[in-house]
């Protein structure tokens, strides 16, 4: 675990979405996991935001994540107390974080009719 999640772990009161953690897995259901972050009260992850180990979307909880297990996870989002996770890493830069004349490299990966990805 890199010391930036150990200290990110330590200010359970300053979560913000896209913050990575090292959780320990509490309790696995159909629709998801429990998650222990080190907040004080667990985290939840939908099985739509969880991923096998080559990243792919799974079927089954109970497939890819076992009670007592260690995972990697991003905060998704904070709603009324709730820490909603993902597994899968979020993007550096959200579409609502660009600016007129901003230039950002990348690469692209899809056109479509509206534009490219």
């Amino acid at each position: 675990m890199n010391s930036s999640v150990e200290s990110e772990n330590d200010r359970s009161g300053e979560i913000k979405p896209k913050m990575q953690y090292t959780g320990t897995v509490l309790k696995t259901s159909l629709a998801g996991a429990k998650i222990d972050i080190g907040s004080g009260e667990p985290a939840y992850i939908h099985i739509s935001q969880i991923q096998d180990a080559e990243g792919n979307p799974v079927k089954a909880v109970d497939d890819v994540l076992k009670a007592g297990e260690s995972i990697n996870v991003w905060v998704r989002k904070i709603k009324d107390g709730r820490i909603e996770l993902t597994m899968y890493r979020p993007l550096d830069l959200d579409w609502r974080d660009l600016k007129t004349e901003m230039v950002v490299k990348g690469n692209v990966t899809r056109l479509e009719k509206f534009g490219a990805f």
